[in-house]
């Protein structure tokens, strides 16, 4: 079942990407569906009941979302708060005027993400990639640990 039903599988990455434009949506989704496939080859991964490999996948997601909006806009908000202090009221980069109204939706973003990741528990720090094998053992650590 796990494997079929890709739309339950990928819940978490679709509800993440919902309304975000295409300049952002595709390298997440690129990025996802690599270390996606990555992860389905695993043998740890696929040793894993289902509930836990969803879990995996989610985090994943997470992990995705993690790096590719979440710790620019957090970079950007701390940028912009930086500039304020010397006056700046908006900074032109590549194109983009990151003024206000950026810097509130960047740190209502960023915000969110954080009492997520807070109120369930999910180190930051694990949600680097830095290779799947590393990712699958540090996860299925804080699954077990949680689950003591």
């Amino acid at each position: 079942m796990f494997l079929k039903d890709s739309s339950i599988m990928d819940e978490m990455i679709n509800a993440l990407t919902k309304g975000i434009g295409v300049e952002q949506y595709k390298p997440i989704r690129i990025s996802y569906n690599v270390l996606k496939d990555i992860l389905f080859k695993d043998p740890k991964f696929n040793n894993c009941t289902d509930d836990i490999k969803q879990f995996l996948v989610d985090v994943l997601a997470l992990s995705i979302f993690h790096q590719h909006v979440i710790i620019p806009f957090h970079g950007a908000s701390n940028f912009i708060s930086g500039a304020r202090e010397y006056g700046a009221e908006k900074v032109k980069m590549a194109g983009y005027v990151l003024d206000r109204d950026f810097y509130d939706e960047a740190d209502k973003i960023t915000k969110s993400f954080f009492v997520i990741t807070k109120k369930y528990g999910l180190p930051i720090e694990k949600l680097h990639v830095s290779s799947v094998n590393t990712f699958i053992e540090d996860w299925l650590k804080i699954v077990k640990d949680y689950g003591s």
